[in-house]
């Protein structure tokens, strides 16, 4: 029974790390967003698995996963700019909002904050985060329960004493998957 539990848990530490992302498509004449139709989900798929950290995609008309390759790392920055060759509605070119993002497993956080910089590790802590190390504005941690980014950057806002303001705060993540073994 020990031995069936220990290969369980080692299968599991092999597993491809998988994200999650709802995602819609952002008219920018009437700021109405829509789900992707089908030929749109899959072409916004496919320009997925062209980035370098992305072993596999899939997209649905609200919900994109990818899986990263071993070892890789996935920059948001970098990701939120694809979908630029993915065809719209009216033939032109898409915006794709991604919502809800997670951080989850070893992440590195770029968080700004005006005042009590020096409270954010701690923030992140009671957020339950682990392993928190600081450089400025960089926090490198490891996430055990996904947590998306509006939460993260309230409960730092709260402990800093900043206003919440997510797109001044929020600067960028980066996902790493584990190591190949």
């Amino acid at each position: 029974m020990k031995l069936w539990l220990a290969l369980l848990l080692l299968a599991a530490d092999d597993a491809p790390q998988k994200l999650k992302f709802n995602v819609e498509h952002l008219n920018l004449q009437t700021m109405k967003a829509a789900p992707l139709k089908a030929e749109e989900s899959k072409s916004f798929a496919s320009e997925l698995k062209e980035m370098e950290p992305i072993a596999d995609a899939t997209c649905t008309e609200s919900l994109v996963t990818v899986t990263l390759k071993p070892g890789a790392s996935l920059k948001w920055t970098d990701m939120k700019a694809t979908g630029k060759k993915t065809l719209t509605y009216d033939g032109g070119k898409p915006v794709i909002v991604f919502n809800t993002l997670k951080v989850d497993g070893h992440v590195t956080l770029t968080l700004h904050v005006e005042k009590n910089p020096d409270k954010v590790a701690g923030a992140l802590k009671a957020l339950g985060f682990k392993d928190v190390t600081a450089e400025g504005d960089v926090y490198d941690c490891v996430v055990k329960t996904p947590v998306d980014i509006a939460t993260v950057v309230k409960a730092v806002c709260k402990k800093t004493g900043n206003d919440y303001k997510i797109f001044e705060i929020f600067k960028d993540c980066v996902w790493h998957a584990p190591a190949p073994k």
